[in-house]
């Protein structure tokens, strides 16, 4: 999906939605991201990327060894220490079919948190 500042446009493929396990971290915890498919079915293999705030948007770094296999749709991560926002894609066939990109879904660390109130 892009958006601009008047309109949304929508492409035809399947959307990928993530979510965290949790969103409030304590610094050095672990955090378990899930992505799923508007259009299910077998098959999909699963990428994950860092969403990196950039103008008015976000680019996505992806993340070292982020790529799962078919029906693995959860990544670990550990020891985070600063807040950050996660997206996830999934591809399948050959040619590669490419899902959109999910929404960014943010964790939020208590060490961040505390120095945004100093």
């Amino acid at each position: 999906m892009i958006i601009s500042n008047k309109y949304k446009i929508h492409s035809s493929g399947p959307a990928a939605v993530v979510s965290v396990s949790e969103s409030w971290l304590r610094p050095g915890a672990s955090v378990s991201l899930n992505c799923t498919v508007t259009a299910p079915s077998a098959g999909w293999i699963f990428h994950w990327y860092r969403a990196v705030p950039h103008s008015k948007s976000f680019t996505y770094e992806r993340l070292p060894g982020a790529s799962v296999g078919p029906e693995h749709n959860s990544f670990s991560l550990q020891g985070l220490n600063h807040s950050a926002a996660f997206v996830c894609r999934a591809t399948r066939g050959s040619p590669a079919f490419f899902s959109e990109y999910s929404d960014p879904s943010f964790v939020w660390s208590e060490a961040t948190a505390s120095c945004l109130s100093l």
